[in-house]
């Protein structure tokens, strides 16, 4: 072989080399681009059936989808329903908080990828996420009227629950002889008195507003209970309208009158 040949030869396999690497190179980017771009494609559709309620963005962080939802009305949104599946749905109400949603303001809706495939834990792109309702601050509602319909039930469930607790409590400020632990203890009886199910003939939702306004109730006196039973209120009767009970009393019939400022 001749020196020419010899070195052509040699020369020839490092070109090789650095062909094969560079196509690996490139094989590496190319797979590595395919699996960053596939949850991309687990990505589920999303029905609106509002106008008002803009699916700004869609995204995947983990085992979450987070839905972007923008106000694109004149108006406040105070509550809003979805579905993952067609077996159930979650409302989202926000008339105790007093949150809104104002116009041009984002709502992020986090979603857990098992709720949309609970076997697999993957989210399936054959699943659909549905947007049912919103309701406005003015009452107004967009999309299923019937679900729309029936956050207006739960709300008057609720206000009508906290309208008559409201009246028992006038009813104990009026007692001014009554030491705390009685006067919590009749609130507490008061409260027993009602429930769910002394309404069989109304909605379901319109019940469920009931159970709600009584949970948030009975946490405010419980609290107000552990306090008594530290001794916070010893020797205090509601007929000093310096004391401090009688102050917490009239803190919470306040919160109450603000809930129903909002219905």
């Amino acid at each position: 072989m001749s020196e020419t040949q010899r070195l052509q030869k040699t020369s020839f396999f490092p070109v090789v080399i650095f062909f094969i690497c560079g196509a690996l190179f490139s094989l590496g980017i190319w797979t590595s681009k395919a699996k960053s771009k596939q949850p991309q494609n687990d990505i589920p559709k999303v029905k609106n059936e509002t106008e008002s309620f803009y699916l700004e963005n869609i995204e995947r962080r983990e085992k979450r989808l987070i839905l972007k939802m923008k106000n694109i009305s004149g108006k406040g949104i105070t509550a809003y329903s979805f579905s993952t599946n067609e077996n159930e749905k979650q409302d989202f109400d926000y008339s105790i908080s007093g949150h809104v949603i104002k116009p041009g303001e984002i709502e992020e809706i986090e979603i857990s990828l098992d709720n949309l495939s609970p076997r697999d834990g993957v989210a399936n792109k054959n699943s659909t996420i549905r947007i049912l309702a919103i309701v406005f601050e003015d009452h107004s509602s967009e999309g299923d009227f019937n679900i729309a319909n029936e956050i207006r039930d739960h709300r008057l469930g609720e206000k009508n629950y906290i309208q008559r607790i409201n009246q028992y409590i006038e009813e104990v400020l009026t007692s001014p002889k009554l030491d705390p632990s009685t006067a919590l203890k009749m609130l507490k009886s008061h409260i027993a008195l009602v429930s769910e199910d002394t309404y069989p003939k109304f909605s379901f939702a319109y019940r469920m507003g009931l159970r709600s306004a009584k949970r948030n109730i009975l946490y405010l006196l419980e609290n107000l209970e552990q306090q008594e039973k530290k001794g916070k209120f010893q020797t205090q009767t509601l007929n000093n309208t310096g004391s401090s009970f009688r102050q917490e009393i009239n803190k919470i019939k306040s919160q109450m009158e603000g809930w129903l400022s909002r219905y």
